[in-house]
């Protein structure tokens, strides 16, 4: 992801789902969220 700072992903989950960047930016998402939990863990 070549876009500003990866900390609002919300906001950027739902900017992507307008987008036809969608399977690209779910598949990063996942990536994400499992390092997310892997952290608070």
């Amino acid at each position: 992801m070549a876009r500003k700072n990866p900390t609002t992903t919300k906001g950027k989950v739902n900017r992507a789902l307008t987008g036809d960047g969608r399977k690209k930016f779910s598949k990063q998402v996942k990536k994400n969220v499992k390092e997310m939990l892997g952290s608070k863990k």
